[in-house]
């Protein structure tokens, strides 16, 4: 390759490859390419990086346009970028309409996200059906990307872009930023098919857990989380609460029906639990003082309204924001922070299983299903009990 400029003789006696096109640069030039194809023929290109993408303009033929008269295309291609200007799409006469990001999720709404049909990219443990749930989070996650990157061309999106979007979500910890990172994945390939370019996400890593699932609190931590809860009140301050003295799932509290509770017991129905079998729960006076402090009204008991508490990660920033001394902890950790206080005080493996409705374990055993039908109704009520009496020691509240 020449360490001097292109000259109008080197251009003309410039040899082909026979086995390859090949790249000619010019020093006199930066981003001016002579292009040399197998058969001869001659062409000149720029090449430049426009908001972190590499592009290519091509500039014609040789000798159709000389050698100065590329030099003189080059230079106005790279006035063109200076001043943030695409030249490849500034001479098509401006950017696409139709090939920005938002124009994109437009379609990509109307084609991929319509509740009850068939979608490519639904997630196939629910038969790739698009559930009105599903279009919710995904809408929000669409959202993201719109107001991170809608007015700019699909084609000039880089890899890096991507990836500050899915790292603005850090804060709201890995299971969100995996979300985002789904969703980022899917729309990209999409798009990258119809608009017939590379994929920007490919190759984009997914988040990963920086710690090992094994997190739980320890008495002072229930102490400062209990107060931050008491402090924060409301639906977040009674999630916080049931989820820790009821060790149960997320969504299995976020979404308890009035239908579910009796004088004595809650009783989550199957078709809302993760093995789909009912799961009673006893009301020990702690969790009822938790209850009684919600509106007496309205089918959902956490937010006493007629929705559940779907926006449980805003619940979360607010329990966090009464407790800053907290490390960093999650909802499903007062699961386990259930489960290993009630193996400090002494419950048996098989009772601590059945008070988090687990189907696997010791109970999962094919012998012991099949030989011990003890219910253990008496000792799950122990439990419970157990369990609530240490947390009020522990944060002195009145049962």
């Amino acid at each position: 390759m020449p360490n001097k400029p292109l000259t109008d003789f080197s251009v003309k006696h410039w040899k082909p490859d026979p086995s390859h096109r090949i790249e000619v640069p010019d020093p006199g030039c930066p981003g001016l390419y002579l292009v040399v194809q197998p058969s001869g023929a001659k062409s000149w290109a720029f090449r430049y990086r426009f908001e972190g993408t590499p592009m290519k303009l091509t500039l014609g033929s040789y000798p159709a346009v000389s050698l100065g008269q590329a030099h003189s295309e080059a230079g106005k291609a790279l006035e063109k970028v200076r001043l943030n200007i695409d030249p490849a799409e500034a001479k098509r006469g401006g950017p696409s309409p139709d090939g920005t990001v938002k124009a994109l999720i437009a379609t990509y709404r109307e084609q991929m996200f319509r509740e009850g049909v068939v979608a490519a990219d639904a997630r196939k443990k629910r038969g790739g059906i698009v559930t009105a749930n599903t279009r919710k989070k995904a809408e929000r996650e669409l959202a993201r990307i719109e107001g991170a990157i809608g007015d700019r061309q699909f084609k000039s999106i880089t890899k890096q872009a991507l990836q500050k979007i899915i790292d603005a979500r850090i804060a709201d910890g890995v299971h969100a930023q995996k979300a985002t990172h789904v969703r980022v994945v899917a729309f990209c390939r999409w798009a990258a098919n119809r608009q017939e370019v590379e994929n920007p996400a490919a190759g984009l890593d997914a988040p990963i857990e920086d710690t090992e699932r094994d997190r739980y609190l320890d008495d002072a931590e229930i102490k400062l989380l209990w107060k931050a809860a008491t402090d924060a009140g409301g639906a977040p301050g009674a999630l916080v609460k049931l989820l820790l003295l009821t060790g149960c799932r997320r969504d299995e509290i976020c979404y308890l029906e009035r239908s579910e509770m009796n004088g004595e017991a809650i009783t989550i129905k199957g078709e809302r639990t993760k093995n789909k079998r009912p799961h009673r729960i006893p009301i020990t006076p702690m969790i009822r003082k938790v209850l009684d402090e919600r509106p007496a009204k309205n089918r959902f008991v956490v937010t006493g309204e007629d929705r559940g508490l779907g926006g449980h990660s805003k619940a979360k920033k607010m329990i966090d924001q009464h407790a800053p001394d907290l490390a960093h902890w999650t909802l499903h950790d007062l699961r386990r922070t259930f489960a290993s206080g009630l193996a400090r005080l002494g419950v048996p493996i098989q009772v601590t299983e059945l008070c988090l409705n687990h189907k696997s374990g010791v109970r999962g055993n094919p012998l012991v299903r099949i030989y011990q039908q003890h219910d253990y109704a008496v000792e799950i009520v122990a439990a419970f009990e157990k369990w609530s009496k240490h947390v009020q020691r522990i944060v002195k509240a009145a049962a």
